[in-house]
């Protein structure tokens, strides 16, 4: 599925069995667009936030997730950088994952004890994923959330 018919979808799912307070979504365009799918639904903004943006892939940013994987024959990501002749994907994928649980730490101390949505990137959902679950970046390619997926964490 493409376009906001599966934003719409995440929009009237959250509705129906979440109350946020707050709606946090990555700059870039798609995330605004499926935030503010969700957000018609509560009385609340759209924040942007840029911890929250897709990873830097570096030349390949043209291409999904897969695509690279498949394309560079990708072992575990974002644990390590991989390189072909060609590009490389991401310039410091530590980084990432840094940026990543730096951003919903510093949310969810903003939020104690109310519930907010992050909409994020594939890439950045699955690291926040293996964060939150305590797993390591060896597991990446394992989690394979749909898109959009929500996801419920609690403290």
């Amino acid at each position: 599925m493409n376009g906001l018919s599966p934003a719409e979808a995440t929009g009237r799912r959250v509705a129906a069995e979440w109350q946020p307070v707050a709606i946090y979504t990555s700059p870039l365009s798609r995330s605004v667009k499926t935030a503010e799918a969700i957000a018609k639904h509560f009385g609340c903004p759209v924040q942007l936030h840029p911890g929250l943006a897709d990873i830097d892939y570096g030349n390949g940013r043209v291409l999904s997730p897969e695509e690279a994987r498949q394309r560079w024959q990708m072992r575990s990501m974002p644990g390590t950088t991989v390189r072909s002749r060609r590009a490389s994907l991401g310039r410091d994928p530590g980084r990432s994952t840094a940026r990543a649980m730096q951003t919903v730490n510093e949310l969810a101390d903003r939020h104690p004890g109310e519930t907010i949505v992050l909409v994020g990137h594939t890439v950045i959902n699955r690291i926040v994923l293996l964060g939150v679950l305590g797993l390591g970046n060896e597991r990446f390619w394992r989690i394979k959330p749909g898109t959009p997926a929500p996801s419920r964490l609690r403290s």
